[in-house]
């Protein structure tokens, strides 16, 4: 639906792959054909089942969906990189141990199975726990070791999941982007919440919370209950 939209307005020639983990909350992968194309088949890391944590539950509910991407570029030449799409265990229910043992295997990978593949390497989506959570230990000590950007890179303060806890919490960040150190002399700017006008104009006016809770209800129910994240990158030469 998005994709297609997109074509009829002129912005661009998208398809969009899915996973098959999931149900009805399965990660997809949608790029702009005139620009990206898949070097190889979209496909999902790891295997459904094959990691368990503590609790004897999958770390990954829904299994990261993984593309290995060439993009052309503004006047110079073409390059790849490798994309892993995420959305980790909710926290409805508790799922800290999924999400633990989730960090524990995405880190090994990114140091190392990704390198295998010659080409820049991002994780991007919805980890639900904000980048400064001790759950992410083994992507923090990647980061320590100067081989990843993280907790560095995506502002814990920033806000791109709308939920009502009180008046100074209104939610959190849980969208986020890893981007593998080799990328980043190639990072315009820090991954960036775009927030909605009609969220701003309500804050600035000082609501009451039952005015909060029904922009949330509302919004998430026609929309989302995330704001969207942009990340930029350079596509010539820096000076």
């Amino acid at each position: 639906m998005v994709a297609e939209e997109l074509a009829v307005s002129g912005a661009g020639h998208y398809t969009v792959e899915y996973g098959t983990t999931g149900g009805d909350q399965r990660i997809a992968v949608m790029y702009d054909l005139d620009w990206i194309r898949a070097k190889d088949d979209i496909e999902e890391l790891f295997g459904k089942g094959t990691i368990i944590a503590g609790d004897g539950k999958d770390a990954f509910p829904r299994l990261p969906l993984y593309a290995y991407f060439t993009s052309l570029s503004v006047g110079g030449e073409p390059f790849d990189f490798q994309l892993a799409g995420l959305h980790l265990k909710s926290q409805r229910g508790g799922g800290e141990s999924q999400r633990r043992m989730a960090a524990e295997r995405l880190a090994t990978w990114l140091a190392r199975e990704a390198p295998l593949v010659d080409a820049d390497i991002l994780m991007v989506g919805d980890w639900n726990e904000p980048p400064n959570s001790n759950t992410w230990s083994p992507v923090h000590e990647l980061e320590n070791e100067g081989l990843a950007l993280f907790s560095t890179i995506n502002d814990s303060d920033s806000i791109s999941h709308l939920y009502y806890k009180n008046m100074e919490s209104i939610g959190s960040r849980l969208d986020i982007a890893l981007v593998a150190t080799a990328a980043a002399t190639e990072l315009a700017q820090n991954p960036e919440v775009v927030r909605w006008t009609s969220l701003d104009k309500l804050l600035a006016r000082n609501p009451k919370a039952k005015e909060i809770k029904q922009y949330i209800k509302e919004t998430s129910a026609a929309l989302s209950d995330h704001l969207p994240m942009v990340t930029r990158y350079y596509f010539e030469e820096q000076v």
